[in-house]
């Protein structure tokens, strides 16, 4: 990954202001995150309330986070 990849936030639904996307997702949680995959792709940026989150649905991605390079990630 070059730096100017780094740099690239994902993408994600807006949401409101206040609640960001919890209201979306206390609906349906199964179904927003399905939404989440099919329309942004593979790692996909969420907020609930002032905290941003990131979901991450691309399976080599996933697995250099959680086993390569786990020492360089909050989780």
């Amino acid at each position: 990954m070059s730096a100017s990849q780094a740099l690239i936030e994902p993408k994600g639904p807006k949401g409101s202001w206040i609640a960001g996307n919890l209201m979306e997702y206390r609906k349906d949680p199964l179904g927003f995150l399905t939404e989440l995959q099919t329309k942004y792709g593979g790692v996909v940026k969420i907020r609930f309330g002032p905290q941003k989150m990131y979901v991450i649905y691309d399976p080599m991605l996933l697995r250099e986070l959680l086993i390569t390079k786990q020492d360089q990630f909050i989780k």
